[in-house]
């Protein structure tokens, strides 16, 4: 009975979280905003050149995933989700975490500093950023825990940002005029004091990401 109330959380859960990955994305990319003065946000496929709409992507096909094999097993079709899904579950949510963590400690005072505390969270950002993540987070450490999970597959968690981390380094490379990233290409001003700095910023971002796939591992094989 406990098993099937804790299936039935997560498949309420997960269908939340698609819903509203895919209202978000194509929110975004229409460009229509509820606020005016949003920052970090760009129109039809130029959305896709962030990490925080990438990442929301990932984590909503990764929830679709988990939705299907969890009311499989809810209607008694199969006896348990997949170890592959657990697994791309603790990825897609470091992704979130780290868009959400990123935006609240860097972005908003870094990026916006003259727009206010909340100009990170209006229109899809305030789910992009905030509202995502922290349903994702739900998901992971109390209806999906389990110890299927090993020590590992902590190292995959980084792999959406090491793959993002390598466009952005790629995109710095390619629009570079004499020595110089263009503001408009570093968006998240990673490249602010130097094109250099990319390569004190990425081992940073690479050791937090670690961190945060490390802690959400050992909270998801709690008891």
């Amino acid at each position: 009975m406990e098993d099937k109330k804790v299936y039935k959380n997560a498949i309420i859960f997960n269908s939340i979280i698609v819903g509203l990955e895919l209202l978000c994305v194509a929110w975004m990319m229409s460009g229509f905003q509820i606020f005016p003065e949003e920052v970090l946000t760009a129109k039809k496929i130029q959305a896709f050149i962030f990490f925080t709409v990438d990442s929301n992507v990932l984590m909503g096909i990764v929830a679709l995933i988990s939705l299907i094999e969890e009311i499989k097993v809810y209607r008694g079709l199969k006896e348990e989700v997949s170890k592959v899904s657990l697994i791309l579950y603790l990825v897609g949510c470091v992704g979130v975490t780290l868009t959400m963590l990123v935006t609240v400690f860097y972005l908003t005072p870094i990026v916006a500093p003259d727009k206010g505390v909340f100009a990170l969270f209006k229109n899809a950002n305030l789910f992009f950023h905030l509202i995502n993540p922290i349903l994702s987070i739900v998901v992971l450490v109390l209806f999906k825990r389990s110890k299927r999970i090993d020590f590992v597959h902590t190292f995959t968690g980084v792999i959406p940002m090491v793959l993002y981390g390598i466009f952005y380094l790629v995109n710095g490379i390619v629009h570079m005029e004499n020595g110089v990233v263009p503001k408009q290409y570093d968006w998240y001003l990673f490249y602010a004091y130097g094109f250099k700095s990319i390569f004190i910023v990425f081992p940073i971002m690479l050791s937090f990401t670690y961190l945060i796939s490390f802690v959400l591992w050992k909270i998801n094989r709690l008891k």
